[in-house]
């Protein structure tokens, strides 16, 4: 199970093929064959060579992932005539070098290096080089490590506008949002098969099936500069139940006294579940505290851990009753 938006409950026709691309080898041209001492025989003529065909283009990824690195800690030293910081970090201190590239947050918005002081926990993105101080090219201070991990697993909004921008002669879409935390954002939105998941009232949905004044609930994926990426969007309950957390879905192949077993398409080995202490059960209308599933049903189950190869469920719902699981989490908040 990967850390991340499962969207097993999909159609199998979502699923993505990837492809692999190998290097192609010249062929050598063939030797010309030496004419016999007597009779004299015909030289055979060499084979041409098979031209190369042209590599693939390759695109470049946005970070290079194998010299980045993230620490976590309070600023001890600050050189404003160098440029440079240090960090206390979990395993020591990092001495690191703020550009005028580097992209600074403060309280969740573009902010100025200036503001950060001695004793501010931060949270700084930098690339590893073969000696510091190394360069950061995102410090964010504790309020905005906060603000933008909620953004990641999942805030309420309210949509401000439909868009697009240009970006050389293609045209993105766009959406702007104010956050319930008064934040507003302009998000860029894949509306590819690969890009941002959209629903509505439990099913799949397109971009076009939002508005201007609709509350909704979303998920921000951000790079290293500004630009903001649209991950997941639907109204409240259908977030709740399908996009927050980690999710799979199956059909129910084996209970017992403490699990169940379930058969879920794409996974070769049955996925045994477990079950939180607090764990919360829908398959009608109304939540319960003991598991009500048989053999057969198909299930939605979230999770919070795997352990052992079973998954700790805090909750197991039938798909059609997905609001009623909803409602019950957000009662219970």
């Amino acid at each position: 199970m990967q850390n991340r938006i499962s969207l097993w409950w999909l159609p199998p026709a979502m699923g993505v093929a990837a492809a692999l691309c190998s290097p192609v080898v010249r062929a050598a041209d063939a030797p010309a064959t030496p004419p016999a001492a007597s009779p004299a025989a015909p030289t055979t003529p060499a084979t041409p060579a098979t031209p190369a065909t042209p590599a693939a283009p390759v695109k470049a990824p946005a970070d290079d992932e194998a010299s980045s690195a993230q620490v976590t800690g309070g600023i001890t030293a600050i050189d404003s005539a160098a440029g440079t910081m240090s960090v206390a970090g979990r395993n020591g201190e990092v001495k690191l070098t703020v550009t005028a590239e580097t992209k600074v947050f403060i309280d969740g918005d573009p902010g100025q290096a200036s503001a950060l002081k001695v004793g501010v926990k931060v949270q700084v993105r930098y690339t590893k080089t073969a000696a510091a101080p190394f360069v950061a090219s995102r410090v964010l201070d504790e309020a905005s490590i906060k603000i933008m991990a909620e953004e990641r697993d999942g805030v309420e909004a309210t949509i401000d506008a439909v868009g697009e921008r240009a970006e050389g002669d293609t045209k993105i879409p766009t959406l702007s949002v104010t956050t319930a935390a008064k934040k507003k954002h302009i998000l860029s939105v894949d509306t590819s098969a690969d890009g941002a998941t959209l629903m509505k009232a439990g099913q799949k949905a397109g971009l076009d099936g939002f508005k201007a004044g609709d509350p909704v609930m979303l998920s921000i994926s951000r790079t290293t500069g500004e630009v903001m990426w649209l991950k997941a969007m639907a109204d409240t309950p259908t977030y709740i139940a399908f996009l927050m957390g980690r999710n799979v879905r199956g059909k129910v192949a084996k209970v017992d006294s403490k699990t169940i077993t379930l058969t879920v398409e794409g996974e070769k080995d049955p996925v045994v579940v477990g079950f939180m202490r607090t764990a919360v059960f829908v398959k009608t209308d109304a939540p319960v505290k003991a598991n009500p599933f048989v053999v057969g049903d198909d299930v939605v189950v979230k999770y919070h851990e795997k352990a052992k190869g079973v998954i700790r469920a805090s909750g197991v719902f039938a798909p059609g009753s997905w609001a009623a699981y909803a409602a019950a989490m957000t009662a219970g908040k």
